[in-house]
């Protein structure tokens, strides 16, 4: 990737974090990355592809956190790291998230698309065998509710401060513990 494709990447990251998609034309996005409106058509054909290509990235960063999550063998381990994920996750990629649940109500195809990712679909996966090897009645059932309620902590993660983000997080893992 060359420098000025990687700039245009960064700096829309930010400009549709801190202000909405719908708010950040492209010549401003060019402007602050100080590059021709040719040049992102050109890299991106469109402001829809450089959303896509920022989301595109956003889930290949989350591929280790992921990676660490199924890597664990102990069922009851590997779901109190899922339910870290959100935590984790938003202090590191924390533009990508204000992203991504910025976008989830105005672009749900998108957020569709991050559900319906290889990465997404094997933590769920993951998560699911875990409730199994665990002998829970319904282990799918299971797992669907706790990605339902992990979603709601990345909200929570994104709008309370750390000490409610941290009460949040453990509250949950509380009620999967032995």
């Amino acid at each position: 990737m060359t420098d000025k494709k990687e700039r245009i990447l960064e700096v829309a990251l930010r400009l549709f974090a801190l202000e909405g998609y719908a708010n950040v034309p492209t010549s401003k996005i060019a402007k602050a990355a100080d590059v021709s409106e040719g040049l992102i058509f050109r890299h991106f054909g469109s402001k829809e592809a450089l959303l896509d290509a920022i989301l595109e990235l956003g889930i290949e960063q989350v591929e280790h956190f992921v990676a660490e999550v199924k890597q664990e063998t102990n069922p009851r381990l590997r779901i109190q790291k899922v339910i870290q994920l959100p935590l984790l996750v938003t202090r590191e990629h924390e533009e990508f998230w204000k992203l991504q649940q910025s976008i989830k109500y105005h672009n749900p195809e998108l957020a569709t698309k991050y559900r319906q990712s290889e990465v997404f679909q094997s933590l769920v996966k993951s998560v699911e065998d875990a409730f199994s090897n665990l002998k829970y009645q319904n282990p799918k059932a299971e797992t669907q509710l706790l990605m339902m309620i992990i979603t709601n902590l990345f909200t929570i993660v994104e709008q309370e401060d750390l000490i409610i983000k941290e009460a949040f997080v453990k509250f949950v893992q509380s009620k999967y513990e032995e």
